[in-house]
């Protein structure tokens, strides 16, 4: 779907889920508005959500997990978890390649994609974890080469957490601290160290992060010490989320695995206060378990949507959280043929869904159309 504005005068335009918020002023005679294409999927209209197909990688992934997809351009791209060759496909997804991706030997080049990459429309950023080093990488998608893009942080190896919010870059290694830019050569500043952070998360100008143990909140951009939020008097015991996820609209969900029922929460007041909110289906288990940061859950097109990877479901609700939300199962993937051994990510390509996964032992993908 697609929007056309015209004869409209703008002064504000806020855009939901983690994209950044934006604020502008402007006489607009014609704005075509397009779903956000990439692996967060912002905007993307889910009102239904069909089951497809599974796709194992058979021959060209030899026994290597693919937790992450996106695409560059109009290319679909699929990036091995511990050292392989990253794939690539030009339809879709109904024919794979091995990508000509060289190392310094020019020899194929094998990588091991540590946390979520940053998809942006003319290349990947990640961080590759082949040598144990775990350098941050840039791809273009048709270059037979790797460039190193960042400069001017503390550290540039060891790096745990690297990923873009908003407009700025966030980058931390195992010791901490944490930095951040909006560019990638220059600007860094430490913003916190008390360790690698699992997540950022950005909404209208309120930015909520783990670090460590703790969470924390800002609503000034750092211009002051952030709120640790993750007292007794706020989350009743749970230490910390793995994921969290805004709708642009104040109302937030974290979540973190276990039973516990602390182990999942909400708020309606842009992350002041919490309570526990019930996600799982009736009669499953409440441990919907830890995921892969903010690929697990996301908000887009009216709905929450997140990935129930101990019950093996794909679950979401509409509308603003309450502690007892009407849940939707979208997919219960115990309904397929043989037994789905592992659920790992979301990724979101234009109207396309991909979650990765293992799949009566096959590593590859379950592809869903959203409409």
């Amino acid at each position: 779907m697609a929007y056309r504005i015209e004869n409209a005068f703008i002064t504000r335009l806020k855009v939901d889920g983690s994209c950044s918020p934006h604020t502008v002023s402007m006489n607009a005679t014609a704005i075509e508005v397009n779903p956000y294409s990439g692996s967060t999927g912002c905007g993307l209209a889910a009102n239904n959500i069909a089951y497809s197909s599974f796709t194992d990688f058979g021959s060209l992934l030899t026994g290597n997990r693919t937790y992450y997809m996106g695409t560059i351009g109009s290319t679909l791209y699929a990036l091995p978890s511990n050292n392989g060759r990253i794939r690539e496909s030009s339809n879709g997804g109904s024919t794979w390649s091995l990508s000509g991706l060289q190392n310094q030997f020019s020899q194929n080049e094998t990588v091991s994609v540590q946390a979520e990459p940053i998809w942006e429309s003319n290349r990947v950023l990640l961080i590759d974890g082949t040598d144990s080093n775990n350098f941050i990488m840039a791809w273009d998608g048709s270059s037979t080469n790797f460039t190193q893009p960042v400069s001017g942080t503390s550290t540039l190896s060891q790096i745990e957490y690297f990923q873009k919010v908003g407009s700025y870059y966030y980058v931390s290694d195992f010791a901490g601290p944490t930095e951040r830019s909006t560019s990638l050569t220059s600007g860094w500043a430490t913003i916190g160290s008390d360790g690698p952070p699992y997540w950022f998360t950005e909404s209208d100008g309120t930015i909520l992060y783990n670090e460590g143990y703790d969470i924390y909140r800002t609503d000034d951009d750092f211009a002051t010490t952030p709120d640790r939020i993750n007292n007794d008097e706020v989350f009743s015991g749970q230490l910390y989320f793995t994921a969290a996820a805004s709708d642009g609209d104040s109302n937030w969900l974290g979540i973190a695995g276990g039973s516990d029922a602390n182990y999942k929460k909400f708020s309606t007041n842009d992350g002041v206060t919490w309570a526990n909110i019930k996600l799982t289906a009736t009669g499953d288990t409440e441990n919907i378990g830890s995921g892969f940061g903010n690929s697990q859950i996301v908000s887009r097109g009216g709905k929450w949507i997140w990935l129930d990877t101990v019950n093996k479901k794909l679950l979401s609700f509409s509308g603003t959280p309450t502690a007892t939300p009407t849940l939707t199962t979208e997919y219960d993937f115990s309904d397929l043929s043989d037994t789905v051994n592992n659920l790992y990510t979301m990724n979101f390509a234009g109207n396309t869904l991909y979650i990765t996964g293992q799949y009566d032992s096959n590593y590859g993908y379950f592809k869903f159309d959203l409409t």
